[in-house]
């Protein structure tokens, strides 16, 4: 039993170790394992009702248990802990993923993918993506991926599905509402471009663009898109930011440089007092009417 014990706490440790506690273990013949530590996992009490908890699942809980899955909510729960929206962990699948996001393109077939009480859904389809072309549509379940159902996967393991290495194409499955039988849509794989930008000119020659996100990816898009609407006439701006869920910092920062004056963009300052800034050479600042929502 104590090997078992020991076994699993070396686990819990390694997960925090690499969310926010640097911490000690010491293993003794004779007794439970002891954290050494001022931290959350430094108390005796937290260690044996978390070991209680364990103990608990292992002989009353009915169904199998992912120890891996239940691990990484520890580690979930204690960044959650400090009920700010802007911390949270990733394991690494979750990480991998953000960072694919943040680079502003990936391999797929250009949809957003969300999680719901019914399964996997359809977020968004990218305007002139493959699944787009196919004839996807936002709001579609998936049921199966090349005939392999995926009605209990998580999003994450989906999108993995079809995304698997050396695809050229897979056929998803899908419930559409309005339609009695499931749907089979093949659809093609390739190198997506996440669209961040969108312009067109409206009427007294305004120019509107809108804006989704932050990549590494969306200020060239906003470059393009700014000199497409000045070739068509634009002597005024309209930025739409509404529904943007943000992003990249830098991202944001080498947009504004296209526009602002010379002069500080922004800062940043840690709990220490280090302070990191942002500035704009004044290359070549805006000089239309701007409007931002």
């Amino acid at each position: 039993m104590e090997e078992r014990n020991n076994q699993f706490w070396k686990g819990v440790l390694a997960g925090a170790l690499g969310v926010v506690l640097i911490l000690t273990l010491l293993i003794r013949s004779d007794v439970s394992p002891v954290f050494i530590g001022r931290g959350i996992l430094g108390k005796a009490e937290t260690v044996e009702k978390l070991e209680t908890l364990e103990h608990a699942i292992d002989t009353w809980y009915l169904e199998p248990v992912d120890k891996e899955k239940m691990a990484d909510w520890l580690y979930y729960g204690m960044v959650a802990g400090l009920e700010d929206p802007y911390s949270r962990y990733y394991n690494a699948e979750e990480y991998a993923k953000e960072n694919e996001i943040n680079d502003g393109a990936y391999v797929g077939i250009g949809v957003e993918i969300r999680q719901t009480d019914d399964g996997v859904e359809v977020a968004k389809c990218y305007e002139g993506a493959p699944a787009d072309l196919a004839g996807v549509r936002a709001g579609d379940l998936l049921l199966a991926i090349d005939g392999e159902d995926v009605t209990d996967r998580t999003s994450a393991e989906v999108a993995s599905l079809i995304r698997q290495q050396g695809k050229e194409e897979v056929i998803l499955t899908l419930r559409r509402e309005g339609e009695k039988e499931p749907l089979e849509i093949p659809v093609a794989v390739t190198s997506i471009t996440i669209p961040d930008v969108s312009g067109r000119m409206l009427q007294d020659q305004i120019g509107y663009m809108a804006i989704s996100g932050f990549t590494n990816g969306t200020p060239d898009q906003f470059i393009e898109t700014y000199a497409r609407l000045e070739e068509e006439g634009m002597d005024k701006l309209i930025v739409d930011l509404r529904d943007n869920p943000g992003g990249l910092l830098e991202s944001v920062c080498k947009i504004l440089e296209e526009i602002l004056p010379e002069g500080l963009i922004v800062y940043t300052e840690d709990k220490y007092g280090t302070r990191k800034e942002w500035t704009c050479s004044g290359e070549h600042p805006l000089d239309i009417p701007l409007v931002v929502l």
